[in-house]
């Protein structure tokens, strides 16, 4: 009994060892074979290969394969995008058991998590390899068109070809509807805009079919929600159809709202950054078909400045929330900038960009353009003011209301009096 028991004992120790290292054999690999497998079509006579693995929202990874000759030290990995502040700088050091002549697979996943990247934008990358006894070697750039595949995407575009509009299969109806009302709201923001040779590059729209798709991708790039979404840096905006009830209602205020910020943008060039975003956003408000009335609802008992959200507070982003706070930020941008155009004209949408591009940064744009030392918050006052009625105007609903009190009050006087006149007369005369 002790002599099976202890052969079972050797039987278990060898099942135990085999297991071990059957479990770590894949690390004791050398580097070669397991980089074999993920350099998909590269031979022995191809010198580099630069690819890329894309998954929309979750990961994007870069590679560089390449036969060890002569020995490379690391790789640094360089990627652009109009979309990003400054390129993003990666090194990856070679694999340290690569022998000359191996093939080498070095991969860099980008964290998603941590760079967010905006839907349909256009990445740039490159690769340059530091070789252990000769000057490094930049690769030749690789391009990503980072679009985002949960629809499957089909483009009807104008004819002079400055307006794609992208749509899910069997929208093409909705299609037409969205670029009808792109190139109208297009040539109504030109109007005002100052024209520049970018006016009229480019510009994609794409058309979720729903709300639910829509915001979910807004979710994956990390945005909050919003009713449609510019990229002016790409030329590029997204809009849901939120309803399709009043799918023609709904696009006639996004789309022209969006658009309103990318041809901004394009006006404004690098000083756009200094554009107050009340500003901003008070222009896009202009376009939309119909006004959004939630605006005039807003404000409507708005009778100073102590009830307005300041608007030195606005000059970067209006509030997000509470959705009160967020709706009274656009309802005060849009009738701002309304009494701005009423009363200075669209002279002053030109000077504020002039401003910006000289440098000048949020409230001093707006002082030094309209040239009457105001900020922001003192425009509000005197818009503020236009909107109390005028005691001495004879034209103002408080006169008005008072003439038509007196007056009826008169009248009522005058039938009473011509009775009693008129009763008198016909006793008189029965006398």
């Amino acid at each position: 009994m002790r002599h099976w028991k202890s052969i079972g004992n050797l039987s278990f120790l060898w099942v135990a060892v085999i297991f071990t290292v059957t479990l770590f054999l894949p690390i004791a690999q050398p580097a070669a074979a397991q980089d074999i497998v993920v350099c998909p079509g590269f031979t022995a006579e191809d010198e580099i290969d630069i690819y890329h693995e894309v998954d929309f929202a979750e990961s994007i990874v870069f590679h560089v394969c390449w036969h060890n000759v002569p020995e490379v030290l690391e790789a640094t990995l360089v990627i652009e995008s109009d979309v990003f502040q400054q390129p993003i700088e990666r090194s990856v050091d070679a694999h340290p058991n690569a022998k000359e002549g191996d093939l080498i697979n070095l991969n860099y996943p980008l964290d998603l998590g941590a760079t967010l990247i905006p839907a349909f934008v256009t990445l740039e990358y490159t690769w340059t390899l530091h070789f252990l006894t000769e000057p490094p070697q930049v690769q030749e750039a690789q391009t990503i068109h980072y679009i985002d595949d949960s629809v499957l995407w089909t483009k009807t575009s104008s004819e002079d070809g400055t307006l794609h509009v992208h749509t899910a299969p069997g929208d093409g109806e909705v299609a037409q509807i969205a670029l009808d009302i792109a190139q109208a709201s297009r040539l109504e923001i030109s109007n005002l805009l100052p024209m520049t040779s970018a006016t009229f590059d480019p510009i994609d729209l794409y058309l979720y079919p729903d709300a639910e798709t829509f915001q979910s991708t807004l979710r994956l790039t990390g945005l909050d929600w919003v009713a449609g979404k510019a990229s002016p840096e790409i030329g590029a905006m997204m809009v849901p159809i939120s309803n399709r009830a009043s799918m023609a209602e709904d696009l006639g205020q996004r789309i022209p709202h969006e658009l309103s910020h990318l041809l901004l943008y394009r006006a404004a060039g690098d000083a756009y950054a200094s554009i107050p975003a009340w500003l901003d956003e008070g222009l896009a408000t202009q376009f939309e078909q119909p006004v959004n009335s939630n605006y005039a609802e807003s404000i409507a008992n708005v009778n100073n400045s102590t009830q307005l959200i300041p608007f030195k507070e606005m000059c970067v982003n209006l509030p997000a929330s509470p959705p009160e706070m967020a709706l009274r930020g656009y309802a005060q941008s849009h009738a701002l900038v309304e009494y701005m155009l009423q009363t200075y004209g669209h002279e002053a949408i030109d000077a504020i960009l002039t401003a910006a591009k000289s440098g000048e940064q949020c409230e001093d744009t707006l002082v030094n353009a309209i040239g009457l030392e105001k900020s922001g918050d003192q425009l509000a006052e005197e818009w503020l003011s236009s909107l109390q009625p005028d005691f001495f105007d004879l034209r103002s609903p408080l006169w008005i209301g008072l003439a038509f009190i007196l007056g009826t009050f008169l009248i009522v006087i005058l039938v009473l009096w011509g009775r009693t006149d008129g009763t008198r007369t016909i006793k008189d005369y029965n006398r």
